[in-house]
């Protein structure tokens, strides 16, 4: 493609010279090709995979996985750098729960970035975490209503973003640039540009004034470190929050073995 080619001879340069070592061992995956040339399918011909929600996507990140060889950890015990195994957990969740879809991705096979336009279904009303968090305050039950819906067309060249939001009569709403349309059908709210959603727990109240008179985050420095991110998200909290997530220490033994949860204050 003639962008792969400007990006060639960005690196190359006046050299003129490229020198390329194919392995001869297992230089081909022919389930992951198969899998890449395959996955933009369902964005041509707009099918609706209904098995694929936005639960499952939440269960598969709390999912147990074994680290891969790049990422691998230094074990004290062994005294050697293993593939260990980590695992998060939802220990409480917050008010606002803002879930982030996953929809670039980078192929190290064929050094492409595409764009992911899988449909992942997500409810509107009623996401319920109860099997997913450890724990929660009486009446304050993980059950969440979705109230705005950010989009984005197009793919990594360029694109334009949308969103959708619910207003004060609970009417969804479009908003695209300057022009805003009222009265949304829900079933149009549920799409596969979905990028960003947006859910509020039930129990909290958007004319409580715990809510109403809460300022909005300041940011004064660029540095976006993770320890600067979460920093930020305390001060947006207004009050300290409980631990919403917690990662289980990485372990070079089996899965089913023990494992002790580190909290991350967030």
């Amino acid at each position: 493609e003639e962008s792969e080619s400007e990006s060639v001879l960005e690196i190359v340069g006046n050299q003129g010279k490229v020198n390329i070592h194919f392995p001869t061992k297992d230089s081909f995956d022919e389930v992951e090709w198969t899998r890449h040339e395959c996955h933009g399918k369902h964005n041509e011909e707009g099918e609706k995979d209904k098995n694929i929600t936005v639960l499952n996507c939440i269960q598969k990140y709390c999912q147990i996985e074994q680290l891969e060889e790049s990422e691998m950890w230094y074990c004290n015990k062994c005294k050697d750098h293993v593939r260990a195994w980590k695992q998060f957990h939802l220990y409480r969740t917050p008010p606002i729960l803002i879930v982030h879809l996953k929809r670039f991705h980078y192929s190290s096979l064929t050094h492409r970035r595409d764009k992911i336009d899988l449909f992942v279904d997500f409810p509107l009303k009623g996401l319920d975490l109860t099997k997913e968090a450890m724990r929660w305050d009486e009446g304050q039950a993980p059950i969440y209503d979705c109230y705005a819906v950010s989009n984005h067309f197009g793919g990594l060249g360029g694109g334009h973003y949308t969103a959708y939001a619910v207003n004060d009569e609970g009417e969804w709403c479009n908003f695209d640039d300057s022009r805003v349309s009222t009265n949304v059908d829900e079933s149009e709210v549920v799409s596969s540009a979905a990028y960003v959603l947006y859910y509020r727990r039930r129990d909290v109240r958007i004319d409580d004034e715990a809510w109403a008179g809460r300022p909005l985050p300041s940011v004064s420095s660029r540095d976006s470190s993770p320890a600067r991110e979460m920093e930020i998200e305390a001060v947006s909290d207004g009050i300290e929050s409980d631990t919403m997530v917690t990662g289980s220490s990485p372990t070079c033994s089996s899965p089913i073995g023990s494992l002790d949860g580190v909290a991350m204050r967030r």
